[in-house]
């Protein structure tokens, strides 16, 4: 098979250009993924503290939007086991964003939450999409979300339906 990333073929691409590739691209994991050690804001801190242009002057304001953009302000100063695990996808969708990614990937976002949480996270995503233009792919068993956020869908099959 081949990876076709925003119509580029990086099937042989070397590290270098793979790299600028993986600028673009980020990750949401079904588990949050958060350093149980670290604060909510700090776990944002933290992947924006890994950007090339990261400025030390507005990095309180850029957490606090970010977290706001996920209503989630009031938790700053929580840590991860002190949240439910919907907060902490919620939590680490915000930690993505700091990269400023043109492509977000993740997996079962609502995987394991009660109807409440998921539609909140769906909420999220939607508006992400929406407000950042960000392209999302989700991973989900969920045929509601699939049908609510796709415009295709990829089957096992390995087709690619026109969903909408």
């Amino acid at each position: 098979g081949r990876v076709i990333v925003a119509h580029e073929d990086i099937t042989d691409f070397e590290e270098p250009e793979l790299r600028r590739i993986r600028r673009r691209v980020t990750m949401v994991f079904q588990s949050g993924a958060l350093f149980d050690s670290l604060t909510i804001a700090e776990n944002i801190l933290f992947s924006l503290e890994l950007r090339q242009d990261y400025s030390e002057h507005n990095k309180d304001e850029v957490v606090a939007g970010l977290l706001k953009m996920v209503d989630l302000a009031e938790f700053a100063d929580a840590y991860p086991a002190d949240i439910s695990t919907g907060y902490k996808r919620a939590v680490a969708i915000a930690r993505a964003l700091v990269m400023d990614p043109e492509i977000l990937l993740a997996d079962e976002p609502t995987g394991n939450l009660d109807t409440e949480t998921g539609k909140k996270i769906e909420d999220i995503l939607v508006n992400l999409n929406e407000i950042k233009q960000i392209t999302l792919v989700l991973v989900t068993h969920n045929k509601l979300l699939a049908e609510r956020m796709s415009d295709r869908i990829g089957l096992r099959d390995g087709k690619i339906y026109d969903y909408k």
